[in-house]
């Protein structure tokens, strides 16, 4: 699935070393083709309830999941 510029998503994993976590909204950035594997990438940010930047990110389209599918 192709996620849409601009959508909001859900982190499906936790990113420790990013300090966001598993169901924390983000809003996508830009799509990247893989070269090296069969799965596509996005450039993500995280934002808190207060609507801060928490964290830019890249994940892999399995590690994000649709705003409405919770």
């Amino acid at each position: 699935m192709k996620f849409e510029m601009y959508s909001q998503v859900l982190l499906a994993v936790d990113l420790p070393k990013d300090n966001v976590r598993k169901g924390d909204i983000a809003v996508v950035l830009e799509y990247l083709e893989s070269k090296t594997t069969s799965e596509p990438g996005y450039c993500l940010e995280v934002f808190n309830e207060s609507g801060d930047t928490l964290a830019v990110v890249i994940v892999t389209e399995s590690q994000i999941q649709e705003l409405n599918q919770v």
